[in-house]
């Protein structure tokens, strides 16, 4: 497999290349991060406390989603019509752009261009090319096949329910915050952490394999949910280096959250599925290698 080194060596090669510099601007991103998380869970808090002085409506759901994080922390239930339940669990993870793209401007490292691609900007037209397939194969493999193996063996009960329920709010912040939750991660972790260790390791293996395992921490499900974040994480790595730029992971990523949490907004509840045979794990597992095939 032919791999392009300079995407991983990009920081190595900036006028201000000192060895120490990434490992700084690694520190820096997180402290940066931690104090971006606190703002925001603290913004929609100051929205509530505006809305009951002021005695309107709450219609972004503020006080059913903090009663949640109140109860349950880190861990609590995603609520998927309540917008600020969705931009809880998006929005700490979409400040990670800011973070990096401050520590690098502290530490002289360029920016998010070079992190983008070798090229030093994000190739748009390259991103459009890969929505299709990955959209493409995420429909096919993650809902419609799951439909056709129940319809075949006979186990019409466990179809997702049939009707439509559409969550203006909730899907208005979807749309938004998703796909940005999506391109964060890429850049944060496909290519800062990518970057930072490519610096200092010649083996593009190595900074791949480093970001996969972060990348699975990072995450908390059940072991089948893990093995495909395993999965996602390894592809998706490999894919930037090989193609010297974040546009197709950031194609797939973005088409895997937005259909899944999409599905979850427009239809009624059980629309998805969160349960499968060893044929739709293995399906599952192998969505991410065929993508990076097409």
């Amino acid at each position: 497999m032919r791999f392009q080194k300079a995407y991983t060596r990009a920081l190595r090669l900036m006028p201000n290349y000192v060895w120490w510099r990434p490992l700084l601007a690694l520190v820096l991103a997180v402290v940066f991060h931690l104090v971006f998380q606190a703002l925001a869970v603290i913004l929609p808090f100051l929205y509530f406390l505006a809305v009951q002085r002021a005695g309107v409506p709450d219609v972004l759901g503020t006080e059913e989603a903090y009663l949640a994080f109140k109860d349950r922390g880190a861990q609590y239930p995603l609520i998927i019509e309540n917008p600020t339940s969705i931009y809880l669990f998006a929005g700490p993870i979409i400040f990670m752009l800011p973070s990096v793209l401050l520590a690098l401007r502290v530490m002289k490292l360029g920016g998010l261009g070079t992190l983008s691609s070798v090229d030093r900007r994000l190739r748009w037209e390259r991103l459009g090319t890969y929505l299709a397939p990955a959209f493409g194969l995420v429909f096919a493999i993650g809902f419609l096949f799951p439909c056709v193996q129940t319809m075949v063996a006979g186990n019409f009960q466990d179809l997702p329910g049939i009707g439509i329920r559409v969550l203006p709010a909730s899907l208005v912040a979807i749309l938004i915050l998703i796909p940005l939750q999506c391109i964060a991660e890429e850049y944060a972790f496909r290519g800062f952490v990518m970057q930072v260790l490519g610096s200092w390791i010649p083996s593009a293996w190595t900074p791949i394999l480093i970001q996969t395992l972060l990348f699975t921490i990072g995450h908390s499900h059940n072991a089948r949910g893990m093995l495909i974040i395993i999965c996602m994480g390894l592809v998706t790595g490999i894919l930037t280096v090989r193609l010297g730029g974040l546009e197709a992971a950031i194609a797939l990523h973005v088409a895997n959250n937005l259909l899944s949490f999409l599905s979850r907004s427009l239809f009624v509840d059980n629309a998805i599925f969160t349960s499968g045979g060893v044929v739709a794990l293995l399906l599952a597992l192998a969505l991410d290698p065929l993508y990076a095939l097409i």
